[in-house]
This record gives C-alpha cells, sequence and structure tokens, in this order.
C-alpha cells in the first residue's frame, strides 16, 4: 500500500482546509469544526473493525467524542462526516488515537477536508413537539385541518 502523500492545500470554493490526515493550524480554536474523512480506499468490514478498536481507545485516553458522526460507503471507500467542538479536540483525536490506529491496523490515513463552524444552533435539549395538540398541527399545515 503506497503511503500517503502530504498535501495540504484549500478547497476555494468553501474555503476549507484540505489535507491528508493531518489539521492545519488556525490562528484561532474558537468555535466547532466540521471534518470529512474520505478514506479511499477502504472496505465496509475495514471500517468496522477500525471502529470497534476505536471506541476503547477514546475511553481509556479519556477524549471527547464528537458533537456529530456521519458515515456512508461508496465503491472506493468511506466517508466520514463529523463535527467536534474544536480543532484542538479533533487535532488530540487524530494525533493520539486515529492515526496510530489506522498504522496499527495497515489501514490508509484518509484524506481530510476541515470547515469552520463559528456559531451553529443545538436543538437536542428541545421539547418534542406535540402532534395531537391542534394549534400545532394548524401551524404545520395552515388553515387544513387534521
Amino acid at each position: 500500500m503506497a503511503p500517503p502523500t502530504s498535501r495540504c492545500e484549500t478547497d476555494h470554493a468553501f474555503s476549507a482546509d484540505t489535507s491528508t490526515c493531518a489539521v492545519p493550524a488556525s490562528a484561532s480554536d474558537a468555535g466547532s469544526i466540521a471534518v470529512i474523512m474520505d478514506f479511499v480506499p477502504m472496505t465496509a468490514g475495514e471500517y468496522e473493525r477500525l471502529v470497534e478498536q476505536l471506541k476503547p481507545s477514546r475511553t481509556a485516553r479519556g477524549l471527547s467524542n464528537p458533537v456529530f458522526h456521519w458515515v456512508k460507503e461508496y465503491p472506493d471507500g468511506i466517508r466520514v462526516i463529523e463535527i467536534w467542538p474544536s480543532r484542538r479536540t479533533l487535532t488530540s483525536f487524530i494525533e493520539t488515537v486515529l492515526q496510530p490506529l489506522l498504522r496499527h491496523l495497515g489501514l490508509s490515513e484518509p484524506k481530510l477536508t476541515l470547515h469552520d463552524i463559528p456559531d451553529y444552533l443545538d436543538i437536542s435539549g428541545a421539547p418534542e413537539p406535540d402532534v395531537n395538540d391542534q394549534e400545532h398541527c394548524e401551524a404545520m399545515d395552515g388553515d387544513r385541518r387534521v
């Protein structure tokens, strides 16, 4: 397996940082950060093996988890999208957990694309709407009664 390239470029269309498994330094650590990790090549089985090993590694090191995690398999690999509370926590995870584990498992490092998130709305603690509430249904459906 060929070693990953060590390039770092900017995707000007989205003002994103792009690199191979290295988080570029930023002037500020304020705000959350979104990371797109493209693992090419990687199979679903390899990803599952990686995730099985990641859980105990994160817990043992007392690292924080991402705020959001999404994964999708493509014909040539795996794409993971995560949102982290800060660039510092993402960097710590990549350097102390992900890179050593990928080397141990003989897997390629992902290509990273980073997007700073200066602010976002966290609705995780918001109450669920009562769908049986007539006012709520009228507001959602206009004048139509349900």
